[in-house]
């Protein structure tokens, strides 16, 4: 915007609801220059003096960051936002006890996945094929069996069984 037109919009010193040079998408550009406020009005708009009704750097709750690529908060911010690994509804990594973590894969999703649940090759409900303790996967040959290696013993005893009784 032209040197003469100083409000509404982007001021080096201005850092809270006007445009900084980082923001291009949600605020003004250069072509806006009517309603705007005159930089000797200071009590309508934001001067870096005041920071209790405009968001300052300071303030990380409510505003967008150039980290943060959707609405919320940064990096700071660790128990109901968004970072770079999931893009809806998650925690930070710094969050373990009721979100995703690396750790816990039983309840919730994994870095892989990025909408609301379980990835695609699991298909009841729960964990993914790396989590054997909880729900049984293929490996696993102890708590349930699979049906070929029932049939399969079926067929070898009822073969066996014909072979003694033709021995008989």
């Amino acid at each position: 915007m032209d040197r003469r037109v100083s409000n509404f919009r982007m001021d080096r010193r201005v850092s809270n609801f006007r445009v900084v040079r980082r923001l291009s998408n949600f605020r003004v550009d250069r072509r806006v220059s009517n309603f705007r406020v005159d930089r000797r009005v200071s009590n309508f708009r934001m001067d870096r003096r005041v920071s209790n009704f405009r968001v300052d750097r300071r303030v990380s709750n409510f505003r967008m960051d150039r980290r943060v690529s959707n609405f919320r908060v940064d990096r700071r911010v660790s128990n109901f936002r968004v970072d770079r690994r999931v893009s809806n509804f998650r925690v930070d990594r710094r969050v373990s006890n009721f979100r995703m973590d690396r750790r816990v894969s039983n309840f919730r999703v994994d870095r892989r996945v990025s909408n609301f649940r379980v990835d695609r090759r699991v298909s009841n409900f729960r964990v993914d094929r790396r989590v054997s303790n909880f729900r049984m996967d293929r490996r696993v040959s102890n708590f349930r069996v699979d049906r070929r290696v029932v049939l399969n013993v079926r067929r070898k005893i009822a073969f066996l069984a014909s072979i003694t009784s033709l021995r008989k």
